[in-house]
């Protein structure tokens, strides 16, 4: 049997909305798919909204994989390196990937498991970013769902992918627009 695969795209913010959303969108999801995969993954403040959402549900999630997720003050403002997010996830999230930069002040937090039997790992992208981790990372995130839509371990596969040819992407913006993550072009 074929599976279909749906995604829901939100914008990270500061204020818990974009994972209140989230969480109500996991619930629907389940409650007509009960058996469907749940695959979570989030840059920046998205990292920290799909870490909330995650740590705020009862639901089944087979994978949250954060990029360097970071808070603000919910009026705005910067993200400074105190601000790096974390967060325990319970039982209910199967597997977990937190990613860094190596060349930010970002670096080193995500989702950190709770409990026996859930798989994680935490991994630095070599010649990343902030603002360019999830650019990089692009080419990698279609068959990380796809293989863990077919029921393949995306904690081991994420060990078993040969990084050696792995790209550092620029910061993919178009037009006039500021670099991501750097004002009013975020």
């Amino acid at each position: 049997m074929r599976s279909s695969i749906a995604v829901a795209a939100y914008t990270g913010t500061d204020s818990g909305l974009a994972a209140t959303h989230m969480t109500q969108t996991i619930s629907n999801y389940r409650s007509v798919n009960p058996d469907g995969n749940v695959i979570m993954i989030g840059h920046s403040l998205g990292g920290k909204d799909i870490l909330n959402a995650a740590s705020s549900t009862t639901e089944n999630i087979n994978l949250v994989l954060t990029m360097e997720p970071v808070s603000v003050n919910a009026g705005g403002g910067t993200a400074y390196s105190s601000d790096p997010y974390s967060a325990s996830l319970g039982g209910n999230v199967q597997n977990i990937i937190s990613l860094s930069a190596d060349k930010n002040m970002f670096s080193g937090d995500g989702g950190s498991k709770t409990v026996t039997g859930q798989t994680s790992i935490k991994a630095t992208m070599t010649g990343t970013g902030h603002t360019n981790i999830d650019d990089s990372m692009t080419p990698y995130l279609k068959p990380l769902i796809q293989r863990t839509d077919q029921g393949v371990n995306p904690v081991k596969w994420f060990q078993n992918v040969s990084w050696n040819n792995f790209q550092v992407q620029p910061n993919a913006r178009t037009g006039n627009q500021e670099k991501k993550g750097t004002g009013s072009g975020s």
